[in-house]
This record gives structure tokens, sequence and C-alpha cells, in this order.
């Protein structure tokens, strides 16, 4: 049994899911302007600087990037959501929540799994350290929670946003570039990126540029997941097929960082993001064929929100329980306005005797003077 074991942790030393976390990386910007190049691509060393505008700290390039793919993703689930009818102010209503819960998770995350950082520190988000895993966790426990409040099907929205987080994450990997970080190991072939303090390039450093390779194979895996959407069999198909290509991509892109987060196993470091997504990868596989060979659910011709909900009529055309009630509310009161108390109908009732009665009074007055006329004295 040790053999096998030290069978199995030699292959992961040799691929690099194990590895020494206290290796520092090469080369590190220190949030300053630094030289970066791509000579196998014929981009000659060129002047980065990772604060795009120095006001205050700096806002970052970073920062912009991720604001901006915040914007896109917000853009096209308001673009896919119209297709299952959802609200628009309800789906504001959930930015405005998992955006920031997910920046929170995705804070969290780091704080707890990177070294030399302690929960003080959590709100530091301008000291950098953000793990993406934290923000699917935080964003995904976000949409249900607004799922369940607002009684909409979890797993259908789940499907509008999943393709959406992977043009976030496509766009915002390229702040990873600004910054000079999120980089490989040393490399020396066609793709490489080179690193530098000085505008010659001197004392260069030649890396993988993964950041590069990540935010490629998202929107490669945007573009075909929104080719297959309409092929969609089941609600949080599109998940699932997110985090299982995501996942993927994830395990080989992360043995080749020389920053990775690292879970500790005894002696042993293993690269948690690749462990992470390489779980991802097996159990999103494993369940997206026990579906798809089931016949398509019926659940697809479902309203996106459940019977009972505030949008239900809306999507439905049908009356809710709620909407029955208070109509018959209203028309019970409307009845209850126009029926009259009992003596005052009665006494409407009686109203033409009494008017009958009246005019007989009258013609009955003016006789007597008639008369009395007929007799009088002419000469009086």
């Amino acid at each position: 049994m040790s053999a096998i074991l030290n069978a199995i942790l030699s292959f992961f030393e040799s691929i690099g899911l194990i590895y020494d976390p206290s290796i520092a990386p090469q080369f590190s910007s220190y949030g300053k302007p630094f030289y970066m190049s791509f000579e196998g691509l014929g981009i000659g060393w060129f002047k980065m600087n990772p604060v795009a505008i120095p006001v205050g700290n700096g806002i970052r390039w970073y920062g912009i990037l991720i604001t901006l793919g915040i914007i896109l993703a917000v853009l096209y689930v308001t673009y896919r959501s119209k297709q299952w009818k959802y609200n628009f102010d309800d789906l504001l209503d959930c930015v405005l929540v998992v955006v920031p819960v997910g920046v929170l998770g995705a804070r969290l995350f780091y704080v707890f799994t990177a070294d030399g950082f302690d929960l003080s520190e959590w709100y530091r988000i301008w000291d950098g350290g953000l793990a993406i895993y934290g923000g699917i966790i935080g964003g995904a426990l976000a949409v249900v929670s607004m799922c369940l409040i607002k009684k909409m099907r979890m797993l259908r929205l789940m499907d509008c946003t999943a393709p959406a987080v992977m043009i976030a994450q496509s766009l915002g990997r390229w702040g990873n570039f600004c910054n000079g970080e999120a980089f490989g190991a040393p490399y020396k072939g066609l793709f490489r990126m080179g690193l530098s303090h000085s505008a010659d390039g001197s004392g260069a450093f030649y890396v993988h540029p993964t950041f590069l390779y990540e935010s490629m194979w998202n929107l490669l895996g945007f573009i075909l997941i929104n080719l297959l959407y309409k092929k969609k069999r089941f609600d949080g198909q599109i998940t699932l097929m997110y985090l299982g290509w995501y996942g993927l991509g994830r395990f080989f892109i992360e043995l080749l960082r020389q920053d990775s987060l690292d879970i500790t196993f005894g002696s042993q470091s293993l690269r948690i993001s690749s462990v992470i997504g390489f779980l991802c990868f097996v159990i999103c596989t494993v369940l997206i064929i026990v579906f798809a060979v089931r016949p398509k659910s019926p659940a697809l011709s479902m309203p996106s929100y459940y019977p009972g909900s505030k949008r239900y009529a809306e999507v439905t055309g049908q009356v809710t329980e709620n909407e029955n009630a208070e109509q018959s509310e209203q028309e019970q009161a409307e009845a209850d306005g126009n029926e009259k108390p009992e003596g005052e109908a009665q006494n409407e009732e009686n109203a033409p005797e009494k008017d009958q009665i009246g005019a007989e009074n009258e013609e009955n007055i003016q006789e007597p003077a008639a008369e009395s006329d007929e007799t009088a004295d002419p000469e009086q």
C-alpha cells in the first residue's frame, strides 16, 4: 500500500502538483512600472504600469478590467435571461447582492489559503489577493439565496450566469498581465513572456504567460457553451459544463504557475486550485453524462418563477392565489358599497307611494280654493 501511495506522490511531483511553496517567483513588479516582451511573437520590450490613474492609492488596470468584466457579465445575463422571461428588476437585485458577495468570497478564500495573510486583512483588497474559486462559491451562495427569496428556478438562473462568469474571467485575467503576476514556470518557447525591470530587458526572466492561456481557454469555452446552449436538456447542464471545462483547464494551467496557492497534507504541499479543478472536471463530467442520456427534462417548459411568486402571473398570464384573494376582496367591497341599509331600501320602495299621496293632497288642497272662488261675491 505504501508503495502505491509513494508511486502516486512521485507522479504528482513529476507533473508539478506537489511543489515547494517556499520558492518565491523569480520576478515581482512590486506594484511599480516594469518591462515585458513577447519576442517569440515579434513583440519587443515595452513599458507596463499597473496604475492606470494615479489618484489616491492609484486606480489600477486590474480593477478597471475586473469592473469591465462584471459589466459584460451583467449584459450577457440580461440578454440570456430574456428567453426565460426573468424580470430585469429581479436580475438587478441579484447583481447588487452577488457581485459584492462574490468579491468577498474571493478575498476570504485567498486570505485563508495564502501565506503571510491573516483574517484581519480580509478587506484590504487593494493589497492584492483574490481567488476565483472563492468568488465562484460566494457568488453561487448569493444566487441560491436570491432565488429562494424571489422564488426563481435556481439552476436555470445559474445556467444564465455561468457563461457570463467565463467572459468576465477571460477579461479579468488581463489584469494579471498588467500587474506582471500569475505567470508560469521558466519557458523559452514561442509564447514566452519576458519580464524585466530594465528597458533594455537586461536580467530578463522568460516564463509561461499563464494569464494568456487561461484567458483564451475561458474565451473558447464561452464560445462552445453558447453554441451548445440551445441543445440544453436539463436545468443545470450549462453550469456543469462551465465548471467541468474551467476545472480541466485550470488543472493543467495551475501546474505551471509559480505563485499557486497550496494546501498541506503532512509534509506535502498540493496546488489547491489544481486539485479543485480536477475534482470539478470529474464530478461534472459524470453528472452531465448521467443526465444527458435521460429524456429531455419537462421542467424546461415550466415558468422560471414558482407559483406564488410576485412574477408568476407576469410570465404565465395566470392570476395567482393572492391576486384572486385581492380581487375577491375588492369585488366584495364594491358589492358591500352598493348595498344600502334595509330601512333606506324600504324608504326607497315606499317613495313612489309617498309621492302619489303627496300629489293627491295637493289636488285636495287646490280644489277648495277653486270652489271658494266660484261662490265669492264679485263685488268684493
